[in-house]
């Protein structure tokens, strides 16, 4: 397996990115709950295919936009009927990129995270105060560019950010 990891800091926070070769595989281990216990996981580009090798039960697909912290109430019914831990098998069959916001290396704590995408063309409303960092894509806030990933801190009034790109912007609201 090929993963290339960068870490960015995000608001007093480490966001590591990882890129794995279409092909790859891996395997991950659940908590008792069933759910990831390294930390969250945010798609930004490609496509993750999982099977739970315990069960042979196959996942939803992970794609670009899917924060698992945003599904963890559904997703840990799904595979944790038993009540144990278990194994994911995670497949790429196409270059896949995701963050990975750890608990190792964040052992302060992880930040409350929600997902924003903003489509061509499209616009998202930043209220004064906001902390959004950009995973991928470009937005325009106040007339400055933005290309992720990459921090972008509302400290001046409500604003907009607008994409004005041909491709879909993935980012994360840090609280």
């Amino acid at each position: 397996m090929t993963t290339k990891y960068k870490p960015y800091a995000a608001f007093g926070s480490a966001f590591i990115k990882c890129n794995v070769d279409k092909g790859d595989t891996r395997n991950v281990d659940l908590g008792e709950d069933g759910l990831v216990t390294s930390g969250y996981y945010f798609y930004t580009d490609g496509i993750s295919q999982l099977k739970v090798k315990d069960t042979g039960e196959v996942l939803e697909d992970r794609t670009p936009g899917w924060l698992n912290v945003e599904h963890g109430d559904a997703y840990a019914k799904t595979i944790a009927k038993s009540g144990s831990a278990g194994t994911l098998e995670v497949s790429y069959p196409v270059n896949t990129e995701w963050f990975c916001i750890s608990h190792k290396v964040n052992q302060d704590g992880l930040p409350n995270l929600s997902s924003v995408f903003v489509e061509p063309n499209g616009s998202y409303n930043l209220p004064n105060g906001t902390n959004m960092f950009l995973a991928r894509g470009e937005l325009v806030v106040k007339d400055k560019t933005f290309v992720g990933p990459c921090q972008i801190r509302v400290r001046s009034g409500d604003t907009v950010a607008q994409n004005k790109s041909t491709t879909t912007s993935y980012a994360l609201l840090v609280k």
